[in-house]
């Protein structure tokens, strides 16, 4: 089994991999809801502070341009979670509308040309 670690996560992934690139036979430990709920957690808040410091070197440059192309992707981004079926969207709905009040913010800080 081959230990990676990854630059982002808190702790070292272990991958279920052979050195010659077949996968093994071995299974994953069962983690629990908590730990699931933990990393869900940790990801979200990585991701709402990327938009963040994106946003903010956006509106550091003056790019309105920029900021309504990251806002219409994330507005389209909405609807088609809004639709999605089979599934429940709803942690990602709301993580999508926190990066689109981050992203409105930013405009609103900027002066119309």
């Amino acid at each position: 089994m081959i230990q990676i670690k990854c630059g982002f996560a808190p702790a070292l992934l272990a991958l279920p991999v052979k050195v010659d690139g077949t996968s093994c036979s071995h299974r994953r430990p069962n983690r629990s809801i908590l730990d699931i709920r933990r990393t869900t957690q940790f990801f979200e808040s990585t991701m709402s502070l990327s938009v963040e410091l994106i946003v903010q070197g956006y509106v550091r440059l003056k790019d309105r341009d920029a900021l309504h192309d990251i806002l219409a992707h994330r507005q389209d981004l909405l609807r088609q979670l809004v639709s999605v079926t089979g599934v429940d969207p709803t942690q990602a709905i709301a993580q999508v509308n926190e990066e689109i009040t981050i992203i409105e913010a930013g405009l609103a800080t900027i002066a119309p040309e």
